[in-house]
């Protein structure tokens, strides 16, 4: 091979498909996955480092990542193990096997 065969190689070669990070989305802009890939689906574009991060709590509104900010409240739910309350305030604390028990239950928040 001659040093013109080469080039001419060299010049017919493709162009590399350029790099895109992707944060794949349902309807309501909940996420689905990231990708580098070009899949199927409603997609943002989004950058190196989000993508290097890859938040789960996240929501697309209008086109644009949003990261959520996680909360979690805890309640008190009647149960069948827990802390035995006087059957009136649960507030006081009651040693009678036979009242009501009370667990506390956490629930997330977006």
């Amino acid at each position: 091979m001659t040093e013109q065969e080469f080039l001419d190689v060299v010049r017919l070669m493709p162009e590399p498909a350029p790099i895109s990070y992707r944060l794949y989305h349902d309807l309501d802009g909940r996420l689905l996955f990231y990708s580098m890939e070009d899949v199927p689906g409603t997609w943002v574009e989004i950058d190196q480092t989000l993508y290097a991060r890859s938040p789960h709590r996240v929501r697309v509104i209008d086109g644009q990542v949003h990261e959520l900010e996680w909360r979690q409240s805890v309640k008190l739910r009647p149960s069948q193990t827990g802390t035995s309350c006087h059957p009136k305030d649960v507030t006081i604390v009651h040693d009678n096997p036979d009242a009501q028990q009370w667990a506390m239950t956490a629930y997330e928040q977006n």
